[in-house]
């Protein structure tokens, strides 16, 4: 508990991403925890302080490589039964503080919280046990390397080009298939 005794509404505290622990000397409590559990593979790990009467989106991922834990940290009670659920699909099940809920997030998902308080759950991205070292590697490099390309203005400038062209704006269209549309 002492270690989310500072998470602001709606704040996300990043503790790894890319499978790489990015929190410094924060949070080693949390740390010592993941490192115990064996064949553990975390992608992304977050603390999530979801603010009172929150409901987020529902998504859901395209693919099934990673599978999502959320754990309850810090869930306030309320009358009617637990503050915060976590839905998967047609299937919603409850988070109290403590409680985990490992799920698959290539179905659609969502997660809520009832309260007047905040809500503070860990979220957890790991790699599928069936996912080799060599194949999470190439994943991790793939995913890099999507990220840089993403930040790119010219990656911006060729997505908007190739959805462009499929039909939504034909201005653009026509600029790319007459050469007056020059990438560099």
């Amino acid at each position: 508990e002492r270690e989310v005794s500072g998470l602001r509404a709606g704040r996300v505290v990043s503790l790894v991403r890319q499978a790489v622990w990015v929190a410094g000397d924060r949070f080693s409590v949390t740390r010592t925890a993941l490192a115990s559990l064996e064949g553990l593979r975390p992608y992304e790990v977050a603390l999530v302080q979801l603010p009172p009467h929150f409901r987020g989106e529902l998504h859901q991922c395209d693919t099934n490589c990673v599978l999502t834990l959320h754990v309850g940290v810090d869930v306030p009670d309320v009358d009617r039964g637990c503050a915060c659920a976590v839905r998967v699909g047609d299937q919603s099940r409850p988070l109290r503080a403590g409680d985990a809920v490992l799920f698959d997030h290539t179905f659609n998902h969502v997660v809520r919280n009832r309260s007047s308080s905040s809500c503070v759950i860990l979220v957890c991205r790991f790699y599928h046990p069936g996912i080799s070292e060599e194949e999470r590697w190439a994943l991790l490099y793939l995913t890099s390397l999507l990220d840089v390309l993403r930040r790119s203005t010219r990656w911006r400038f060729a997505s908007l080009v190739a959805t462009e062209t499929c039909g939504l704006d034909a201005d653009l269209a026509a600029a790319a298939a007459d050469r007056t549309l020059v990438l560099t």
